[in-house]
């Protein structure tokens, strides 16, 4: 059950206990919503009183909300006085603890004035034929989170041994309230923070895009096979940054990025922008079903793009076909990358001299910024292995 309709069946059944146990011909919760305290659940009141009495907001003639001199929303009748604190223990009708009752509206309205009872009265309990009436706040510590109403049109219902029953009802309902009312509104934050967090990747990734697009735009002009090269290869990198936005924006999960889904995006990728006219290229992947966080797999889906790419582009020189592999999997903590050709193998030492390849800086940079180990090997062709430990 979601919080909403839990808070609305407690809410429902403390109105329903309450008004058996109490006898009351009718009883409300008010809560909090806005500047304003609606009723949120009652039992016994006629329809039209509900409506006519539910919001309590004092407007101008222009329809806005009044407000006191704090700036203060101004709520209306007996039932803002206690929801705004506005009570009196010196008057007979105020308690100690900041409630409301009366045995008799008619001799309350005939003996008081809107002065006396702190604000201006609507009198619609009186005017429905409600004699006794019990106003209680319903708090969370210092907080008044809305109130419990107890009306009937019997005079004398009620007594201050009573109304301190009732007090101390409002006290344990306005636990109960305010441990899901806080749940609810950590919710609420939370669908908040993730909307502000998939817009921030979808506008990421749309400016990725624009880029990548100018990119290619201008690649088209590009004579010279070197600058062409180097264009493609940065178009490869932002389309590799681009597909983890896009990923994250789709992912039920906005702290970690799906590894299959993501590498089987970016394997596809690579291998349609990377074609080689008179070349096959079999792909062999071994990806496990992990969870990785954004920086992470950001970090792995550059390092598989410029070592994918570049055997791509270099490894099988006047060979028709060629073998690709990429392995991504857990050993014990540690994550453990591998990406390997069948080609011609990496000149020797050559991974150590990093400055003299930008596509290898990036790879050295990217596992040094993980806090990986990076291990190379020349079986027949060249492996290169990464080991990176646990997130913090």
């Amino acid at each position: 059950m979601g919080d909403c309709e839990d808070l609305k069946e407690l809410a429902g059944e403390v109105i329903t206990y309450l008004r058996a146990w109490s006898g009351c011909e009718a009883v409300g919760l008010r809560l909090k919503e806005g500047a304003d305290f609606p009723y949120y659940e009652t039992r016994g009141f006629p329809g039209a009183f509900v409506l006519l009495e539910s919001h309590l907001c004092a407007r101008d003639p222009g329809g806005a909300e009044s407000q006191d001199d704090q700036g203060r929303p101004i709520l209306e009748c007996m039932c803002g006085n206690i929801l705004q604190g506005r009570t009196d223990p010196l008057q007979p009708f105020f308690t100690r603890t900041g409630s409301f009752w009366t045995n008799s509206t008619s001799a309350l309205l005939y003996g008081t004035t809107d002065d006396s009872r702190g604000a201006h009265t609507r009198n619609r309990c009186n005017l429905e034929g409600y004699e006794s009436v019990a106003l209680v706040p319903v708090r969370r510590g210092a907080e008044i989170l809305g109130l419990l109403q107890f009306n009937d049109h019997r005079e004398g219902r009620f007594t201050p041994e009573l109304i301190s029953v009732y007090e101390r009802f409002g006290d344990c309902v306005g636990i109960a309230l305010g441990e899901r009312l806080a749940r609810r509104d950590l919710k609420d934050a939370l669908a908040r923070q993730e909307w502000l967090v998939r817009d921030a990747y979808h506008r990421v990734k749309n400016n990725l895009m624009v880029v990548e697009s100018l990119l290619r735009l201008q690649s088209s002009e590009i004579q010279d096979p070197g600058d062409l090269a180097r264009f493609q290869d940065a178009m490869g990198r932002v389309h590799s940054m681009l597909l983890i936005h896009d990923t994250l924006n789709r992912s039920a999960d906005l702290a970690s990025v799906s590894s299959k889904a993501y590498f089987e995006g970016l394997l596809a990728s690579l291998l349609e922008a990377c074609r080689r006219p008179g070349l096959k290229v079999r792909l062999e992947s071994a990806i496990a079903d992990l969870n990785l966080g954004p920086a992470q797999a950001l970090g792995l889906g550059l390092i598989t793009n410029e070592l994918i790419s570049n055997a791509l582009k270099h490894a099988f020189p006047g060979r028709a076909e060629g073998l690709v592999s990429i392995g991504l999997s857990r050993e014990g903590e540690d994550l453990v990358l591998s990406v390997a050709d069948d080609g011609v193998g990496l000149a020797e030492g050559l991974e150590d001299r990093a400055g003299s390849s930008l596509g290898l800086l990036i790879v050295s940079a990217k596992t040094q910024e993980l806090g990986g180990t990076m291990r190379v090997a020349r079986p027949g062709g060249t492996r290169f292995e990464f080991r990176f430990p646990p997130r913090p």
